[in-house]
């Protein structure tokens, strides 16, 4: 320890909150868009975040879907697609996508997977979309899966 290490100003301790964070967004015609990112799974000081979107004319189905729950609300969202707004949710889960990468700690990163009616054609869809309009997120995307990841770096001071 020196003599002036006391004027040397600490950073302060920020401990770093992992809490799950859900928004809702209104659509036209009374749709709602639902995300969702939880904590996942922990890999070594690290987690990987569950992102998720759903759409559906209740909080209830969106619920009941997001739950997995066995009854006929789930059923009937697991047969549809986006409908009429399809495009405006793709949109949409993009900016939340950026939210969600402003809003993890650095070093986490965050998982989309194709749950959709048609899996197959969702992912078409997104790996087109994330590719072609987001050039600077550079997912790693799991064709087997079905799924695209995105990662986070940590700063370097």
């Amino acid at each position: 320890m020196g003599i002036f290490t006391h004027l040397i100003k600490k950073k302060p301790v920020v401990r770093v909150k992992r809490r799950k964070t859900v928004t809702y967004h209104q659509l036209k015609g009374g749709f709602l868009v639902k995300s969702r990112l939880i904590p996942w799974l922990k890999v070594g000081k690290n987690w990987v975040w569950l992102g998720s979107i759903a759409n559906s004319k209740s909080k209830r189905q969106i619920n009941d879907w997001l739950q997995r729950r066995k009854n006929r609300r789930t059923r009937r969202l697991d047969g549809n697609l986006t409908g009429k707004e399809g495009n405006r949710v793709q949109a949409l889960a993009i900016r939340t996508l950026h939210e969600w990468l402003d809003y993890i700690p650095p070093g986490d990163s965050v998982v989309f997977r194709c749950e959709a009616a048609m899996p197959d054609k969702q992912f078409r869809v997104w790996k087109k979309w994330i590719l072609r309009h987001n050039y600077y997120l550079k997912p790693d995307i799991d064709e087997e899966l079905k799924s695209f990841f995105f990662y986070k770096p940590r700063e370097i001071e």
